[in-house]
């Protein structure tokens, strides 16, 4: 009976002792899968901040980029309308209120009109009477005319030329254009080449 007493007493320590290996096994199990776990966490908020600062630098050269395009273009157009006589033609008339334009001298107003091209002549005659006079009716304004300046190429007209040339009353002495076929074939009423 002692045997089996100290036979029973093995099986419970060792028992025991397997219960405890295994609690072991587990504990070191459960560690290992939260130490895993936090690195994957830690892994992913680390890949997070890198996206999140890999963004804010793409976004920020992209606006720089874009402040930089829209510079090159505002100069650019800075360029553009500074250059085109047109432009600046009518800035000044815009400046000036209807009461002062008027009241320049129809020497002046001819002036500012020798700037323009002959269709833009027409439109700033045609703002009130007194231009009208001072550009309209002012042969000296029509002698040169260069319709090759005209754009669209659709407002070169063999009507508009005509128009054009009427103004001048007889004191056409030059006319460069191109793509009038009434013109090319001699055959605009009231306009006589040389």
């Amino acid at each position: 009976a002692a045997a089996a007493a100290a036979a029973a007493e093995k099986a419970a320590a060792d028992k025991e002792a397997a219960e405890r290996l295994a609690e072991q096994r587990a504990a070191k199990a459960t560690l290992a899968a939260e130490e895993a776990l936090a690195k994957e966490r830690a892994e992913a908020k680390a890949q997070r901040e890198e996206d999140a600062d890999w963004a804010r630098k793409a976004a920020a050269e992209r606006i720089e980029r874009l402040r930089a395009a829209r510079e090159v273009e505002l100069k650019r157009r800075d360029s553009e309308q500074s250059s085109n006589s047109a432009y600046l033609a009518a800035a000044a008339a815009a400046r000036l209120s209807e009461e002062g334009l008027v009241a320049l001298p129809p020497e002046a107003l001819a002036h500012m009109a020798t700037f323009l091209s002959p269709v833009d002549r027409v439109h700033f005659g045609s703002a009130s009477a007194r231009l009208r006079a001072a550009v309209l009716l002012e042969p000296t304004l029509w002698e040169n005319l260069d319709m090759l300046q005209v754009e669209p190429a659709a407002a070169r007209t063999d009507e508009a030329l005509h128009a054009l040339a009427t103004l001048a009353q007889g004191t056409l002495t030059e006319l460069r254009v191109s793509g009038c076929p009434l013109l090319s074939r001699g055959a605009v009423g009231g306009v006589t080449l040389a």
